[in-house]
């Protein structure tokens, strides 16, 4: 009898591992996920209106305003490394695009910067 309560025991904690596993190994890397996709929609944010902001600046400030916004498109490749790692260990990619979307949610400009246009 108690070796069949511990069977039944590990069967519930497979199970519930099972079930689970995305949200557990999504609650390592929450904080560090949202932080990674605010940046990283900066900066493309950045780079894309980069031409507009510098438009009566010299070409030595434009030269340093592309530098700097192309610098900072290094946080999507480390925000990609992550996703990738996150799905590669079995997270889905649909819960990754539901945290995008929740790193922005405070951030009208982002908002309306991640929008597709219509």
């Amino acid at each position: 009898m108690k070796k069949l309560s511990i069977i039944l025991v590990l069967i519930c904690l497979f199970a519930g591992y099972g079930f689970f596993a995305d949200d557990i190994k999504l609650s390592f890397y929450e904080d560090t996920l949202l932080k990674q996709e605010k940046l990283c929609q900066n900066a493309k944010r950045d780079f894309e209106v980069q031409d507009t902001l510098t438009v009566q600046e010299s070409n030595e400030t434009k030269v340093n305003v592309f530098m700097n916004a192309k610098y900072n498109l290094h946080s999507c490749y480390d925000l990609e490394l992550l996703k990738r790692q996150l799905i590669s260990n079995g997270v889905s990619p649909e819960k990754l695009k539901f945290l995008e979307l929740k790193a922005v949610e405070n951030d009208g400009d982002l908002i309306e910067f991640m929008m597709p246009a219509t």
